[in-house]
């Protein structure tokens, strides 16, 4: 494991900055797995700063499989930053309340879909 180190988000104990982003964009991951505050076909895989949408962004630029981790509940909804659309990603693991309409517009896409219990 890997922490890219830079300065700490109180809000969420995650490493942020110019340092990690660096990083980042010095690596290919085979799999990069990537969570988010909130996402929607329309907009996105978003989040409240730039500063975690930048490494979002980073983090699965150089990646062969580029992976959401997220939520149902966060789905439908934005927040001001977008670090990557949807169709950037090769796969969501969601939980089975995600409704059917998202669902489709997934499979639509070519994302791979994983719904979890």
């Amino acid at each position: 494991m890997t922490i890219i180190g830079g300065r700490i988000d109180d809000s969420s104990q995650s490493c942020i900055g110019e340092h990690g982003r660096r990083l980042l964009r010095s690596i290919n991951p085979d799999i990069a797995f990537v969570s988010c505050n909130s996402w929607s076909l329309e907009r996105g895989i978003t989040t409240p700063t730039e500063e975690k949408a930048g490494l979002k962004h980073d983090l699965l630029a150089n990646a062969g499989r580029r992976v959401l981790l997220a939520d149902s509940s966060e789905y439908g909804s934005w927040s001001l930053f977008c670090a990557a659309p949807l169709e950037s990603l090769t796969d969501t693991v969601t939980d089975e309340r995600l409704e059917e309409a998202a669902r489709r517009g997934l499979r639509e896409r070519g994302i791979g879909l994983l719904l979890t219990a």
